[in-house]
């Protein structure tokens, strides 16, 4: 039998993920082959099965590859990615749209959404990692408890929002760090979800 190429095991897995949230449909053997430039579709074939095996992928009866069916009649939502927030000490808040990308509302939830690459570990306690993107909804509040983006100034951070009678804390989820203290807060944004950078 030959062995596992695991760099294109991965490669496929993550395509058809990116095709599904994208599209709301699994890309066919055909689209795999052809994307990742492999030499026939048996082959496409054995990495699919393996992926099944390692429990990776689902499959199910009349369809090879199975889908969230929060995906099957996804309404995709351009969503810029504008630049990062660090998870650590605030620094300078300077907006950048990097790209724009669709989103499956189904999964990512309604209102305005925009989305930002995490910097730093104070918030890994809450599995936001160095390098994720992280999906905000735009809004002003937050309940006690929530992750938000807070802007002080001309500074911006990601922490857990918790307001007390006289004062804001904003606690980072890491115990190398320590709550900020505040009078006041603007916050611009919820965190809806952390996507894990491809490692």
């Amino acid at each position: 039998m030959k062995k596992i190429n695991e760099e294109a095991l991965e490669m496929i897995l993550e395509y058809i993920n990116e095709h599904q949230k994208e599209k709301g449909r699994s890309p066919s053997y055909r689209d795999i082959q052809k994307k990742l430039n492999l030499s026939s579709l048996s082959v496409v074939h054995r990495y699919i099965n393996e992926l099944k095996v390692r429990g990776l992928l689902e499959g199910e009866e009349g369809k090879s590859i199975y889908i969230d069916p929060r995906l099957s009649h996804s309404r995709p939502k351009p969503v810029p990615l504008v630049g990062c927030v660090p998870c650590g000490g605030p620094i300078l808040a300077i907006e950048n749209i990097e790209g724009t990308f669709a989103l499956p509302e189904e999964i990512f939830g309604s209102g305005e959404l925009f989305m930002l690459r995490a910097e730093g570990t104070s918030m890994i306690g809450a599995g936001v990692d160095d390098g994720d993107i992280l999906v905000i909804r735009k809004q002003n509040f937050a309940d006690s408890g929530d992750i938000v983006v807070a802007i002080m100034g001309e500074e911006v951070t990601l922490k857990r929002f918790i307001p007390q009678k006289d004062h804001i804390i904003l606690r980072p989820e890491n115990p190398a760090f320590q709550d900020i203290l505040l009078k006041e807060v603007n916050i611009i944004g919820v965190l809806v979800r952390s996507i894990h950078k491809h490692k």
